[in-house]
């Protein structure tokens, strides 16, 4: 479980690099690597659901975004490179939920093992 939960961090680490600052940092009170009380984690777990629901609502964005840019209205060349990136953003966004979702569960289950 542990070697499971820090392949997930690393993996959501890395999805920093990509998407930048994650926009929960300020609602968690301490540092996740430091996090050891129930009420950390489940504070961290929480943090993590939000932003998985931010991300997906961005992934959603961009999938109605392709509709709109497969709809026509723009030079077809223009339209596909646009239609191709919003894909890519969503399905990008998505993934970030999942990690998210994941880190939650991680936490969650931390939390009904902490203070023991």
């Amino acid at each position: 479980m542990l070697r499971t939960g820090m392949s997930i961090i690393a993996a959501t680490a890395a999805g920093l690099l990509v998407f930048g600052t994650p926009l929960y940092a300020a609602d968690v009170p301490a540092p996740l690597a430091q996090a050891g009380t129930r009420a950390e984690h489940d504070a961290a777990a929480r943090a993590y659901d939000k932003e998985a629901a931010t991300l997906r609502q961005k992934a959603a964005s961009h999938q109605s975004d392709v509709k709109v840019y497969q709809s026509g209205g723009n030079p077809k060349l223009v339209a596909g490179q646009l239609a191709r990136h919003c894909e890519s953003l969503s399905k990008q966004y998505a993934a970030a939920a999942t990690e998210s979702e994941a880190l939650a569960k991680l936490h969650r289950d931390l939390a009904a093992n902490a203070d023991k």
